[in-house]
């Protein structure tokens, strides 16, 4: 089942914090601007599917792991 870009930037932010950094942590780490970071985790504009799998790695995640929300992402 997709999520829809709310949903996935709800997560992100989730995920986010858990792991600890701030939105400009991750847009250094990303070469991205921090509005990007709160564009995405508003659900305003979702990353290209690379940005997303390096942001899950970058987090901690495991982004194939089946016992979490990640299993079921579907980015269309």
């Amino acid at each position: 089942m997709a999520r829809t870009a709310k949903e996935l930037g709800k997560e992100l932010k989730e995920y986010r914090r858990l792991a600890g950094y701030t939105p400009g942590e991750v847009a250094s780490k990303l070469g991205v601007v921090r509005q990007t970071i709160y564009r995405w985790e508003r659900g305003d504009d979702m990353p290209r599917v690379d940005v997303y799998f390096g942001l899950l790695e970058f987090y901690g995640l495991n982004p194939l792991a089946t016992n979490n929300k990640l299993g079921t992402v579907v980015i269309t």
